[in-house]
């Protein structure tokens, strides 16, 4: 495997081949939400109730959650 990074699949791979799968991860200063699948949720509310965009990003009332990085 060569490099991390976003494929097609809306998966996020890691350095080892590996996805994040049924958890939050904050990527380059945004959290997403990845399905079982390793799928980011895309306009949707999150199994625990948080709301995404259609970019997948973590959003409280119309605003993309931001850490520094």
């Amino acid at each position: 495997f060569d490099t991390a990074g976003w494929n097609n699949d809306r998966r996020y791979y890691l350095d080892n081949g590996t996805y994040y799968m049924n958890q939050w991860a904050w990527i380059n200063g945004r959290c997403y939400y990845f399905d079982e699948n390793g799928v980011s949720l895309t306009d949707t509310v999150t199994p625990d109730g948080y709301q995404v965009n259609g970019d997948g990003q973590w959003i409280e009332n119309g605003e993309v959650q931001k850490k520094n990085i």
